[in-house]
């Protein structure tokens, strides 16, 4: 497999499954080893209660600090 020249992302999906833990290491190994920022994403669905206009800058400041400290587990248990 040749590696595209320029590439200086790898966006890898985490969560704690044991495959998502093995695509997190990989994507740690590519970015290492093409000099790449290391992007890790997650995604979830709102529950339908959450309505548009509701949220305060509060609630999200919270599901920000809580989605981080999610991320930083799932990376420092790869």
């Amino acid at each position: 497999m040749s590696r595209p020249t320029g590439a200086h992302r790898v966006v890898v999906g985490v969560d704690r499954s044991f495959a998502g833990m093995q695509a997190l290491r990989r994507a740690m190994q590519l970015a290492r080893r093409d000099g790449a920022q290391l992007d890790a994403v997650r995604a979830w669905v709102f529950a339908p209660t959450w309505l548009p206009g509701t949220l305060t800058w509060r609630w999200q400041d919270e599901c920000d600090r809580a989605a981080l400290v999610y991320l930083r587990g799932v990376v420092d248990a790869a």
